[in-house]
């Protein structure tokens, strides 16, 4: 990431024009431009909306609206157009070359190899910005660093490896593209997930594949369409009010088709019938009998065609066939629910401890959850639905 550094001094070189690679002989500075090799991209300075600051960004380069899909110095403008981005040993560095000449605001600070000196930076066709040493070696690139656009070769989610983290953010408004309150990323508790969240507090949640997070916090998916001249949206999140995180609270599962969406789990009832007769399900459902908790008691109903719960609180035990994760799952009082899991052709199973949260019908098919209730549960008959088993259920459950 661009980290702070202070220079002594600054070599000034000769302008770079309009060529896609910046060299330690040239500088950037304020109306130059680098342009990506097929025309596709372009990094320059601009100034969004009303401000009258300037910063770094990447755009398209034959959309006439200007559509900045990366920000490097988002925090830290320059007041006027006296910005000059340059390499200086080996690191991509932007000063201000105004009243506070020298003075650095952002740099890579990447660069310890002995090529560094030969580090140059491309633009490439796919809106990438990269930095690499006189060998060839990338040292640093735009795409590890994005802002509130996910453009396609880009990665959202974490590095084990090298715990670098990816994920969106919005811009605080059209005028300022610092950090926003709303974000799009991998939570790295349980199964793979992203959640968009604003602040702290998640809204929703995906698990999932030009996506923008704009400054009012909507998510979605733009195409631009030359015959209209303008950014067409495609898909916008949480249009669906099942969409909504934790919509029905916990053990409560929503289904958008339905006048009320929100129904409890069988064998669970509202904690505050008041509040669900007034259609707010938020405080969700509890159950109408305690488990046994004693491994012989306990049974599981299974409920079909839905998106899985929150996976936060889960487990994954590779290998283990359904029966296992059964029995695994009745070792502990605080497993609430099993699936079938499979991940790249492995298959075992997913175990939730604690409350189940987010659940939902889905119309285009979905997984089978296998939910925990006492023994007494399993024995309740289901008129319209016939005989209820162990391990078998309805594809939805009723109260």
């Amino acid at each position: 990431m661009f980290q702070y550094l202070c220079l002594a001094s600054l070599i000034f070189f000769p302008i770079c024009n309009s060529s896609d690679t910046l060299t330690p002989i040239q500088s950037l500075r304020d109306g130059d431009t680098l342009i990506s090799a097929d025309q596709i991209f372009v990094l320059g300075f601009f100034s969004p909306g009303n401000s009258k600051n300037h910063y770094v960004g990447i755009w398209y380069n034959k959309i006439p609206n200007r559509t900045v899909v990366w920000t490097a110095n988002r925090q830290n403008p320059v007041r006027d157009s006296s910005g000059i981005l340059t390499i200086n040993g080996g690191n991509l560095v932007l000063v201000d070359g105004g009243h506070n000449i020298n003075r650095t605001l952002r740099s890579t600070n990447v660069s310890s190899s002995t090529m560094g000196n030969y580090s140059s930076a491309t633009l490439t066709d796919s809106g990438n910005l990269v930095l690499t040493d006189g060998r060839g070696v990338i040292l640093w690139e735009s795409f590890d660093y994005p802002t509130n656009t996910f453009l396609p070769g880009m990665k959202l989610g974490l590095s084990l490896r090298t715990g670098l983290s990816w994920f969106l953010t919005s811009w605080k408004s059209v005028d300022d593209p610092a950090p926003g309150e709303f974000t799009l990323s991998l939570d790295p508790l349980g199964t793979p997930q992203y959640f968009f969240r604003m602040g702290t507090n998640p809204i929703w949640r995906i698990i999932t594949s030009r996506f923008v997070l704009d400054d009012s916090g909507s998510f979605g998916k733009l195409m631009w369409s030359n015959k209209n001249r303008r950014w067409d949206l495609m898909w916008l999140a949480a249009q669906d009010r099942c969409d909504q995180y934790a919509n029905c609270g916990a053990y409560g599962c929503c289904d958008s088709n339905r006048v009320a969406e929100c129904e409890c789990l069988r064998g669970f009832e509202p904690k505050t019938p008041s509040d669900w007769n007034l259609r707010d399900w938020s405080g969700g459902c509890v159950r109408k009998r305690s488990l046994d908790c004693d491994g012989k008691g306990d049974g599981f109903l299974r409920l079909g065609n839905v998106k899985v719960p929150d996976t936060t609180k889960s487990r994954v035990e590779p290998g283990l066939s359904l029966e296992a994760c059964k029995e695994e799952c009745l070792k502990n009082c605080s497993c609430t629910a099993y699936a079938s899991f499979n991940v790249s052709g492995d298959r075992g199973c997913l175990m939730w401890d604690g409350d189940l949260v987010d659940l939902r019908v889905k119309s285009d098919g979905g997984h089978d959850i296998y939910i925990r209730v006492a023994a007494s549960e399993l024995a309740v008959k289901m008129p319209q639905l016939g005989a209820v088993n162990d391990g078998e259920a309805t594809k939805r459950f009723e109260t």
